[in-house]
């Protein structure tokens, strides 16, 4: 499809194959509303991921958990 003229008077055209479309436009603001929903789609599905992985509910996010110590010792025998 024609598009423009350049400055010596060519067309400039696209080719859109048969096949498959590779060129959509679309204004800035519904971009926008696309890369919002996608972001929360993946938000969602990570949080879901979170919850079935690791457990826990809304007050797992707020405990504090102190860090656990164990004691290790050398595996050399003293002979």
């Amino acid at each position: 499809m024609k598009l423009d003229e350049d400055a010596g008077g060519n067309d400039v055209v696209r080719r859109v194959p048969i096949q498959r479309v590779h060129y959509v436009e679309r204004s800035v603001e519904e971009f926008e509303t696309e890369v919002k929903t996608l972001r929360n789609q993946v938000e969602s599905f990570a949080r879901n991921l979170q919850l079935s992985l690791l457990g826990g509910g809304d007050d797992a996010d707020a405990r504090t958990e102190e860090p656990q110590r164990i004691e290790v010792e050398d595996g050399r025998s003293s002979e």
